[in-house]
Parts: structure tokens; sequence; C-alpha cells
């Protein structure tokens, strides 16, 4: 999907379609990080360049947003058109609450007798009751209460025998006490609010958080246009294009066509993406943007010395790296000197590293600091070690800065944006004593070639200015809704069968398929072989014809060696086959026998 802007866009084309224009995620952590920076971002400039007006929803349950949002305030993150708007809170405000009433009566699920039930208060009100199994661990049902302490949504687990997980009924309350809407799964709820918030209105909705696009991707409704954006990599390990998915991944990689669009940060991740699964029309790239002082300089002092990183303290950041590379750097670099801001589960270790490697007076985990990015004009580096990304934001925020970024090349983002030995570094992954080489040698680079480094390295971030990169969401927007135009096409599959043959150290798969409830043709095909674990796919299109006398479809695909014998046993695979006929695309999965 081709959506470049002019190389400066013009006013109009900034300028959003006049549509509601929603960002459906799951929370917005108190101390968030590059994902949340992003989407709040992103909503900015939506509003300042765009033109429009946007709706952020959460679904998460059981935290005071008023303290959130005043927050946000303060830091510049929520500003006049952009509304936070929770779930939870949102129906407990609501006093017409529309459904059709539900099929159980509204005490059939209460506590009975010996319940014991854990309440959680939110700004001094009990917001949640749960009941435990008696592993004193599994949820078997949680009341969600308005801040009157009247009871909004019933959520029970355990409907097929009580004290056992297993069924589950989810029941809207009115303000009375009386049951509104009653459903089968949390989804069903989430679908309910979205319905009551857009109605019939046109609108587009981004999800940027992998929880919430598992629900999305089966949110379809043709006044509402689904945008995912991938903030990281679909990969579980670092071998590219081909390798098996991350498993919080799986679900959304493999329906990409349940979106309207699809994006990612970077065209070596688009192009990895279709070359594991086939052509994907709705993918299409758009980085995300930084703000861009009005003159940015090198003129701040700052030590040839001085290191910065910021990232949370998780295992797949991999800061240890970052440790024992300054360590190493300092036995021939004297001086060096690294602030690491940030925090997470791993600190104590963290810390126990600096120590072992004799650092802690030069290496320091600072903590997080919501303004730990104005410290870029400080530092004369930054390090990034993680084991994966999806674009490397702290890396462009840092060169907008004139702070040299040295970081592993990992999937995806840092070779798409570091130019080595021009605007920064690039080291092979893992390797801790490359990246200790490539502080020392550039903390050792003469004053004259590091100001030229600086000054690309500036250079090279305005290509993501909020200017830019909203203009590239114009053009996304503008092709989505056209898109939607196409009316969908109800049918089915059926009759469907596979044939496995393994052929010139690849995979012939022929599948036959019958069409349902339509006499429109498929326009495309395709077949994929897969793993359910480890999570795995590789699809490509596929040849197909009509078979006359059977009144049925038969397609094929040629697996080559290379896409196919990283999967290990072919006749352990998975075979899927995906049709679409007009707007409507449909799969059909077949385990391995």
């Amino acid at each position: 999907m081709s959506v470049a802007p002019p190389s400066e866009p013009s006013p109009a084309s900034l300028t959003l379609p006049p549509v509601r224009h929603l960002a459906l995620e799951w929370w917005i952590p108190d101390d968030f990080g590059g994902m949340t920076t992003a989407l709040l971002r992103r909503s900015r400039a939506f509003v300042t360049l765009g033109g429009a007006t946007v709706d952020v929803l959460t679904l998460d349950p059981g935290r005071d947003y008023g303290v959130i949002v005043e927050r946000l305030r303060e830091r510049g993150g929520v500003i006049p058109g952009i509304r936070i708007l929770n779930l939870w809170d949102d129906l407990a405000a609501r006093h017409d609450l529309p459904g059709s009433p539900a099929e159980q009566a509204a005490d059939d699920d209460g506590p009975v007798a010996g319940d014991e039930l854990v309440p959680q208060l939110v700004a001094g009100a009990v917001r949640t009751l749960t009941r435990f199994a008696s592993d004193c661990r599994t949820v078997l049902q949680v009341d969600h209460l308005r801040p009157d302490g009247s009871l909004l949504v019933r959520d029970r687990r355990d409907t097929a025998a009580r004290g056992t997980l297993g069924g589950r009924r989810v029941t809207l309350f009115d303000h009375d006490g009386h049951p509104v809407m009653s459903w089968k799964k949390i989804w069903s709820l989430y679908a309910y609010w979205l319905d009551l918030l857009v109605g019939d209105e046109p609108a587009i909705a981004v999800i940027d958080s992998k929880v919430t696009a598992r629900f999305a991707a089966t949110y379809r409704r043709p006044n509402v246009a689904t945008v995912h954006v991938i903030h990281s990599s679909h990969l579980a390990g670092t071998e590219r294009p081909y390798g098996p998915l991350l498993h919080h991944r799986e679900n959304t990689v493999r329906r990409l066509h349940d979106f309207d669009a699809v994006v990612v940060l970077t065209d070596r991740q688009r192009d990895d993406l279709q070359t594991l699964l086939g052509p994907a029309p709705n993918l299409a790239t758009i980085p995300n943007s930084i703000a861009l002082a009005e003159a940015p300089a090198d003129s701040a002092p700052r030590a040839a010395t001085a290191g910065i990183m910021l990232a949370s303290l998780e295992e797949m950041k991999r800061i240890e790296h970052a440790i024992r590379a300054v360590a190493a750097a300092s036995r021939q670099t004297p001086g060096l000197s690294l602030r690491i801001f940030g925090h997470g589960p791993r600190r104590a270790l963290l810390q126990a590293e600096i120590d072992a490697c004799g650092a802690a007076g030069s290496i320091e985990l600072s903590g997080y600091d919501p303004h730990a990015r104005d410290r870029f004009a400080e530092a004369s580096f930054t390090l990034l070690t993680s084991e994966f990304e999806g674009f490397g934001l702290v890396l462009v925020e840092a060169m907008a800065a004139g702070c040299i970024p040295i970081a592993y090349d990992v999937p995806y983002g840092p070779a798409d944006i570091i130019e080595h030995g021009v605007n920064g570094f690039l080291v092979p992954a893992g390797d801790e004593a490359a990246l200790a080489d490539a502080i020392a040698r550039f903390v050792e680079t003469d004053a004259e070639t590091v100001a030229a480094m600086r000054a690309r390295a500036i250079e090279t971030a305005r290509r993501y200015s909020d200017a830019r990169v909203t203009g590239l969401w114009a053009a996304l927007e503008t092709h989505v809704l056209e898109g939607k135009m196409v009316r969908p096409v109800a049918f089915g599959l059926a009759g469907v069968q596979r044939t496995v043959v393994p052929r010139r150290g690849g995979l012939r798969v022929t599948m036959t398929f019958e069409v349902q409830r339509s006499t429109v043709a498929p326009s495309a095909v395709s077949i994929a072989v897969g793993r359910a674990q480890p999570p795995m796919e590789v699809r490509q299109p596929a040849s197909f014809h009509r078979r006359l006398l059977k009144r049925d479809f038969e397609a094929r695909v040629d697996f080559t060696p290379e896409q196919v014998g990283w999967m290990g046993d072919p006749a352990t695979l998975d075979v899927a086959l995906t049709v679409t006929i007009g707007g409507t695309t449909k799969r059909a999965e077949i385990s391995a026998p």
C-alpha cells in the first residue's frame, strides 16, 4: 500500500478525513514507554496538524483515570481535542443503557453463603469484588461496581459448575440492579460499548495494543475502519524473514486480513511480513513521529564520555550487555559514564551486575523519569541492546538532540534509521565485545568528525517529524475509507480438503473447497503451512481453478525449501486456506493428521 507523502507536506495533505478518530488501547500505564508515547504523540498531531479530535479508549478495569488524565495534562500528553475514555468509567456514568432483557435474573450469579469477595479500591471507593477458587489464585467471578456501590457488570467464570473454572457469563446491570444484556464472553461487552460510542457515525479506530488487537480483529462494522499498528517484531528470534512467530503476535499475524489496514514502522518489517505471508494489500509502513525543536543544534555542552540509555528494566532489553560493554570500554577509555533511565523487575539484578563489574561509580540506574528524554541533549551517545524492536523510537529521539546512537542490529528499526559510521553505529546483535569496541572508538573520535555525525543525526531525525508522519496517516486513512466502500460478500467455505506432498526439497500443497451462498468466484486464494507450537506460518498466493465436473475449486502452492525447510517434518504441519471474494476474506484451518 503506497502512502508516501510529499517531501514537505502541504497543509491540505495533512488534513485527516472528517470522521471520528479513535485510539483503542488496553490501558495507559503510569510509567508508560515507547508505544504509549507514540500513540499520544500521534493523537496530538492528529489534533494540531490533522484537524481531528481523538478519543483514546481504554478497556482495563480498576484504575483511577481521573488521576492518570491529570498527570498526562501536566506532561502535555493530553491537550484540548484529546479525550481519554475508559470503558468501565463511561458505562458506570451512563443512565440509559440500551439492550434487550438479559436471559437470567439479576441474582442468578450473586454471592452465596460462604463466598469470600475480595474488594479493590479505586479513588477511595470499592470498584471490584473478586471471588477466587479454593486455590486462592483462580478467578471465578468479578463484580464491577459503580462509584456509588451499585452493580455495573458481573463477570462469572464458573457457570458450568460453581466453584470450578469453566463457562462464562458477563451481565450488564442498570442503576436499579436490573440486567440489561448478557453475553458469553467479555469481548461482546467491549463491542457493545464501542457501538454505544460510535453509533452510525463513520469512524477510524487505530489499535496499538497487541492485547486489544485480538478483540479488534473481530470487531467488524460497516462504518468503522480498523487499523492495527504493530510496534515490535512479529518474530520470536533474530533470524529473518523466516522463523517462529512471537506467541503474543501469532493470532494477529495469521489474520492480518481481519483489519482494514495494518501498519508497521519500517519497510524492512513490511517486506519480511510479505515474504512470510505473501502479498498483503492492506499492509503499510508509517514510522512513529517525534517532536523536533524549532532550531535543533548541537550547542549544549556535553561530555564526550557521557552515555545515556532509556529502557524498561526487562530481560528482552539486555541492559546487562550495555553495563558490561561500558565497563569493558572504560578499561581503555577512562572516564566513561552511563545513566540508565527506566524501571522494571530486573533492577536488583542489574545493580548486582554493575557492582560485579566494579562500575558503581560510573554506571547508574536512575529510575523512571518522565522527562528523561530531555537529557539526550546532555549526553554524547546512547545505547540500544534489545533482542528486538519495532522501530526504535528512542534512537530517533536521541538523534534529534544530536546524541549518537550505538545499537545492536536487531529487527526492526536500527538498520532502517542508522547509517553506520555516518549518523550512528550498528553492532552485530548480542556481540558485547563489538559493542564495547564501538563505544571506545566513538569516544576517541576527533571532535570535528563527531560534530559532523551529530549534524547528520539531527538531519536524519527530521524525516520523522510530526508533519511528515501525519501526512502519511492522512493518505492511509483516505485509502482505507475508500476500501470500506467495497461491499462485503456473504459466503462460506465447505468441503475443504488438503493434500501435502514433498517435492524437490519443498512441499506441494493442494486444497479443494466449495464456496457456499455466493455465485461470485474468488478474487484471491492463498495457502499456508505452519504449526500451533511453536507458532509458525508461511503463506503464499495459490493458483486456483473451478473443477467443473465436481463444482468446487482446486488451489495449489509449491513451497520452496527455503520457505519450509526450517519447519520440521512436513507430515506434522497444519494447513490453512484463505479465500477472498469482494471485500470479504474467510480462513479455514486443517490440523495435521
